[in-house]
C-alpha cells in the first residue's frame, strides 16, 4: 500500500519520467504533490486503514461478520479516520463511496442502501470502474485469515462485506477469490513452488467465485480473464478508465502466485512502476506474497520506515487476532 502510493494513478510515462526501480526503495523519493502529500512519508492509505476497519469489526464480534457493525465502522473512519493515528477524517477513496457511505441508509439497511445507490448511479453514470471498483479488495484480505481453515466460511464472509458496498457482482466474485487464494496459502497444505499445486489452487478460487457472479455470461467471460494473466504489464494497470477496477487487482493476486520465483521487493517494485490503482494492486500483491514467503523475507529496509505509531496499531490487532484464534 505505502508503495504502490509512489506510483499511484501515474501513466506509464509518468512512472518512468518521476521514479527509477531504485527510487522506490526509499519513501524519501516520494513525488510531492498534491495528491501524495495527503499522507506522511512512510504512512499507509486508506486501503489498509479499511482492512484495519474490518479487522476491528471481526474482532468486535469474535470472530463473526456483522455487515452492520461494519457499515458502521466505515461511516466513523470516513468521519474521523483513526484518531489515535493522527487521522482527523478518512481519506483516500473515491467520491462515489463517499457519498455511499454518508448516505443516511447505509448504516441501518446497508445491503438494500448500496445496491439501490449504485443502481441509481448506473443510470447516470455509465461508468464500469466506478460500480465495480476495488474498494472490496481490502476486506477480502481481512476475512482471508480468522476461518483460514475453512474455504466455505472464508468466501461467505467475504462474500457479504462486499455486497456491504458493492452490488456488482464481478467485486463479490473477485473478492471471494483472492479470500480463497490467501486462505489457502495460509493452511500451508502444498508447495507454493509447484506449479501444478498453483494452478490447481486458482483453479480452486474461480470456481468458488463463479458461485457469486449470477446468470450473466459477460460477468462470467471478465472475471475468468483474470486467471489466464502471467506477467504484470499485460494486466495493463494503467489503463485509461479501468485502473481502479477489481478485476484488475484479482489479476495481480494471479500473477503474483505465478511468479513464485520473485522475490518480494523486485515483485512489489515493477507493479508499483506500472502505475494505476497501483496502491491497492500492490496491497493485493504483496498479500499474497507475504503469505507465500513470510514476514521473515519482508524487506527491512522497508519495514523499519514505516512510521512507528501504525506498526505499533496494527501489532496489537494483529495479536488480538491470534488470541482469537488460539495460535501463540
Amino acid at each position: 500500500d505505502a508503495i504502490g502510493l509512489f506510483c499511484d494513478k501515474m501513466s506509464l510515462d509518468e512512472t518512468q519520467f518521476h521514479y527509477t526501480p531504485v527510487d522506490l526503495l526509499n519513501f524519501s523519493n516520494i513525488l510531492h504533490d498534491d495528491y501524495r502529500c495527503q499522507w506522511q512519508q512512510g504512512e499507509w492509505t486508506s486501503h489498509t486503514d479499511i482492512m484495519g476497519v474490518c479487522l476491528d469489526s471481526v474482532l468486535q464480534w469474535g470472530g463473526v461478520v456483522d455487515e452492520l457493525d461494519y457499515a458502521k465502522r466505515l461511516h466513523t473512519w470516513l468521519t474521523h479516520g483513526y484518531p489515535e493515528l493522527g487521522d482527523k477524517n478518512g481519506v483516500g477513496i473515491e467520491s462515489s463511496l463517499v457519498r455511499l457511505i454518508n448516505h443516511p441508509q447505509f448504516i441501518r439497511t446497508p445491503h438494500i442502501a448500496t445496491k439501490n445507490y449504485w443502481q441509481d448511479l448506473a443510470n447516470w453514470q455509465n461508468s464500469e470502474s466506478t460500480v465495480c471498483n476495488n474498494f472490496t479488495m481490502s476486506s477480502a484480505i481481512a476475512l482471508s485469515i480468522p476461518n483460514f481453515y475453512n474455504l466455505k466460511e472464508v468466501s461467505s464472509n467475504s462474500s457479504r462485506l462486499a455486497q456491504t458496498t458493492h452490488s456488482e457482482p464481478r467485486c463479490r466474485a473477485s473478492s471471494v477469490a483472492l479470500s480463497v487464494i490467501l486462505a489457502t496459502l495460509l493452511q500451508g497444505r502444498g508447495s507454493t513452488k509447484s506449479k501444478d499445486f498453483i494452478e490447481q489452487m486458482l483453479k480452486q478460487a474461480l470456481e468458488i467465485g463463479w458461485k457469486r457472479l449470477g446468470p450473466n455470461p459477460a460477468m462470467y467471460d471478465d472475471f475468468n480473464k483474470c486467471f489466464n494473466f502471467y506477467h504484470f504489464d499485460s494486466i495493463r494497470p494503467w489503463e485509461q478508465g479501468k485502473q481502479s477496477m477489481v478485476t484488475k487487482a484479482l489479476a495481480c493476486a494471479v500473477v503474483t502466485l505465478r511468479d513464485y520465483r520473485r522475490d518480494y521487493q523486485s515483485l512489489i517494485v515493477e507493479l508499483a512502476q506500472l502505475g494505476g490503482a497501483a496502491r491497492m494492486n500492490c496491497m493485493v500483491a504483496g498479500a499474497v506474497a507475504g503469505c507465500r514467503s513470510g514476514y521473515s523475507r519482508l524487506p527491512r529496509e522497508w519495514l523499519l520506515q514505516l512510521l512507528p505509531r501504525e506498526t505499533a496499531w496494527l501489532d496489537v490487532r494483529i495479536n488480538q487476532l491470534l488470541d482469537l484464534m488460539a495460535l501463540p
